[in-house]
């Protein structure tokens, strides 16, 4: 199964809540000096002495190069964001580019802030990992800390890049009108399209085409049921302008606790920079099911950094078809309790509150899990959905997440499927960092730490899974 991005069909099941939100983005503040006040010196191979800007000694043996040995992994693990006109902070197109950000990369690089890929590898394997191997690591670090040479042209190697699986645009809805982001840093909008098909319908892939991906952090397109179109057309309605105002999810502001609403939900694609194209299948026989007469709802997470934002209207483009071999669902999943009940609290200034809920997701058929994603908001601390065999007691790892990032959410598809039997439970459990060390800043200044619990709003919290499934 290619990749896959989040929807939601309650068919096999399971408990289900709330959604998840993709954010990507691309972080990092270009630093083109050297200016903690230490000069040091590391001798390559060719006998010259370099000058580093870490204040270590570097005894590395190779002379590196960047055409020769940084350019390939910059150009594989950087570029899907930092390229003109992208959403990363400044692009890293060139050797010219490479030596001037040489300071922020190495940092970024050093500390596992970039490349932003958040699971732990020793839990699963994935596809389309833009994960950094140690080795490529300490590559661009040696690089950096030998004097950034930039080398022979002629050395350079072209990466293996994978190529974007093939696509057909059979139908293509857009955002209602340009939207100016108004809130800034983060401005998150809903926006209701029309479906134009009039009779039961099949999406096997999409491909998102970003209109202003400088401000375009996230994209998520949720499908909404003939029988939730007039609710959710209130949201709209309620706010003047384009759209509706949705941090927490597409059912506007306060809707986060409306669990009967979630679970009518399908969730149908999402967008992150450099994940234009998906497909459930190579060979189009997995879709999930649009109704005849659903509407689209698109949450847009816009990232403002700009005094005068210039306007955004997205599109996604449908490949589908009007029937497939195997219905897929992306299925979210939390203790109802917590969202109904509030039995989720996490006290102030607590650091290490746990919270885990369990559940089985068929009683009597063997059921595909081939994707992961969770979520939850700023005081995340880690957070994993592992499988529990009912016949041997083993515990098979989906997911962990051992350093949450709020920043840098996403979805991840599993490279070998794994089998969930009638009687397997599946296991989410979150962990949040609560301390006053750990506050955001609100209107400029940190907040104190308050007692917590499930809540859709900025400041409150959610411990959510997702599940990419279809029967065996």
């Amino acid at each position: 199964m290619k990749g896959w991005r989040m929807f939601g069909k309650a068919t096999l099941g399971i408990a289900a809540t709330s959604l998840m939100l993709l954010v990507v983005g691309c972080g990092g503040n270009p630093d083109q000096n050297n200016n903690n006040g230490n000069t040091n010196t590391t001798t390559n191979s060719n006998g010259n002495t370099n000058t580093n800007s870490n204040g270590n000694t570097n005894t590395s043996s190779k002379a590196l190069t960047y055409h020769k040995d940084a350019r390939a992994i910059l150009e594989a693990k950087c570029q899907n964001c930092h390229t003109p006109g992208n959403i990363g902070p400044f692009p890293i197109t060139s050797f010219k580019e490479a030596s001037q950000f040489k300071s922020a990369i190495r940092d970024s690089i050093q500390a596992h802030r970039m490349p932003p890929w958040k699971p732990d590898d020793s839990c699963n394997e994935y596809k389309d990992s833009i994960g950094m191997t140690e080795q490529e690591r300490k590559i661009l670090i040696d690089w950096i800390d030998q004097g950034a040479a930039e080398g022979d042209p002629t050395s350079y190697k072209k990466p293996e890049i994978p190529k974007a699986p093939e696509f057909r645009n059979d139908v293509e809805v857009k955002l209602p009108e340009p939207y100016v982001p108004k809130q800034k840093p983060d401005d998150y909008r809903c926006f209701i399209i029309d479906w134009p098909k009039k009779t039961d319908t099949y999406v096997t892939g999409y491909r998102v085409v970003a209109d202003n991906k400088e401000t375009a952090h996230h994209l998520i397109a949720f499908v909404i049921p003939p029988s939730l179109v007039d609710t959710f057309q209130k949201y709209d309605d309620a706010e003047e302008g384009t759209g509706y105002t949705c941090y927490g999810g597409p059912t506007g502001k306060g809707g986060g606790n409306n669990i009967g609403t979630f679970t009518k939900l399908r969730w149908v694609g999402a967008w992150a920079p450099g994940i234009d194209t998906r497909q459930f299948s190579e060979d189009g026989s997995v879709g999930i099911k649009i109704p005849a007469g659903s509407k689209i709802v698109v949450q847009m997470h816009y990232n403002v950094t700009s005094n005068d934002p210039k306007p955004d209207q997205s599109s996604i483009q449908f490949q589908v078809a009007d029937k497939v071999e195997k219905e897929a669902t992306i299925q979210p999943f939390a203790d109802p309790s917590w969202v109904v009940g509030q039995t989720m609290p996490i006290p102030a200034g607590s650091v290490g509150t746990e919270h885990s809920f369990v559940t089985g997701l068929s009683s009597s058929r063997t059921v595909l899990l081939h994707g992961v994603g969770l979520h939850m908001h700023t005081r995340g601390l880690s957070a994993s959905v592992v499988v529990e065999r009912k016949e041997t007691d083993d515990k098979v790892c989906a997911i962990r997440i051992k350093k949450w990032d709020f920043n840098w959410q996403n979805s991840y598809s599993l490279k070998e499927p794994i089998e969930v039997r009638p009687g397997d439970k599946v296991r989410l459990t979150c962990t949040w960092d609560n301390s006053a060390e750990n506050q955001p800043m609100i209107g400029g200044t940190k907040a104190k730490p308050k007692d917590l619990n499930w809540g859709d709003g900025t400041h409150d919290e959610m411990c959510l899974g997702t599940l990419f499934l279809t029967y065996k």
